[in-house]
């Protein structure tokens, strides 16, 4: 593999100076990875740090050279008196993706790559335990339009030698944006499916529960909101990944860290209706919510409760108003963990859907 990588990165360098054109872009997403557990049911299992990037497409030979960065923080419990970062983890990659499709009617890209992380939490931190890392990768690249989705799969070298190509978390999902559109609107938008991010601001009423008078301010909650939709044309129906998250944090209070700490994660059906030149969506979607304040005054008993410690079905409608832009209402139903109606629940946003046609 590395002779392989080497002979990849000498061609590419070769190459790319004697081109006369080459394309350069921009690379933005998340990343969806899964970490080994130290307290097991209580821990999240998946993150999803964002990434930043740049690549260089060559015009002689189907080659693209990729770096990206993805860091992930954790903060520790609510309850304690002070922030503290439980986990800290940093990855670099670097990927070589041939540019022809290994299949006819899928753009589907395979690529190579090195990548290599650090890692610190208490458990290498009080073990002086090596926190680096670093391996090899191969990727496959499913192009839909706006969006390209990356499947990896790594193997690390270094501590231990060719160690876990199959240990999940070793293998993980990225949502990626190249931001130059290369493709005509037409030719994407004639897609069966199209994918691309979904970016707001989303608005819901706030409770604080055991908390001082002087920190009951600002009773609207404002959470960025972020996702993914994969469109299928035929069916008017899409697929969505969507994800917000609210904190606020208070300072000097001896009992906790934070006011609130309320993340929400959704996997579910659109229905697109188009009417009179609107695209009126409504969606029913599983919901996943990790509300803290919650935890304090009701510390979940159910095993499937530990992190995400409300579970439940959410109902959304969303209306344009203005080309990509949408107006969302959204009401989640509490199944397990919590009632199942509150206000809290409720919400507003305001969605960008990220492509390059209307």
């Amino acid at each position: 593999m590395k002779a392989t990588l080497t002979l990849i990165f000498v061609l590419f360098c070769t190459s790319l100076f004697s081109q006369k054109k080459i394309e350069v872009y921009g690379l933005s997403g998340f990343k969806f990875h899964r970490k080994p557990l130290i307290l097991k049911k209580r821990e999240p299992l998946w993150f999803s740090p964002p990434i930043l990037g740049i690549g260089v497409k060559l015009n002689k030979i189907p080659l693209a050279a990729e770096f990206y960065r993805t860091t992930t923080l954790q903060i520790a419990d609510i309850n304690l008196p002070v922030d503290i970062l439980s986990e800290y983890m940093e990855y670099n990659h670097l990927d070589f993706i041939y540019q022809k499709s290994i299949f006819k009617n899928f753009d589907v890209k395979l690529g190579l790559g090195y990548f290599n992380y650090w890692r610190t939490n208490i458990v290498n931190f009080d073990a002086f335990q090596e926190p680096h890392r670093h391996g090899y990768s191969l990727t496959g690249n499913i192009n839909t339009g706006d969006l390209r989705v990356q499947l990896r799969f790594e193997m690390v070298v270094y501590p231990y030698t060719y160690r876990t190509f199959f240990e999940q978390e070793h293998w993980n999902i990225s949502f990626l944006n190249e931001l130059s559109f290369s493709s005509s609107n037409e030719e994407i938008k004639q897609r069966k499916i199209n994918g691309y991010f979904l970016l707001g601001l989303r608005g819901f009423p706030v409770t604080y529960k055991n908390s001082r008078p002087s920190e009951r301010f600002n009773l609207l909650g404002l959470s960025p909101h972020f996702g993914v939709e994969f469109l299928y044309h035929k069916y008017n129906t899409s697929l969505n990944f969507e994800r917000d998250i609210w904190i606020r944090m208070t300072g000097g209070n001896p009992e906790k860290n934070r006011l609130g700490d309320i993340s929400t994660s959704l996997i579910g059906l659109r229905y697109h209706w188009d009417n009179k030149g609107k695209t009126h969506k409504f969606g029913l979607s599983g919901v996943f919510i990790k509300d803290e304040n919650l935890r304090l005054i009701n510390p979940p008993t159910n095993e499937r409760l530990f992190f995400y410690n409300v579970k439940g079905i959410a109902f959304s409608y969303s209306y344009p108003i203005y080309k990509n832009f949408d107006f969302e209402l959204r009401q989640a139903l509490s199944l397990l963990g919590d009632k199942p109606i509150r206000p809290l629940r409720f919400s507003t946003a305001l969605i960008y859907r990220l492509r390059s046609y209307n």
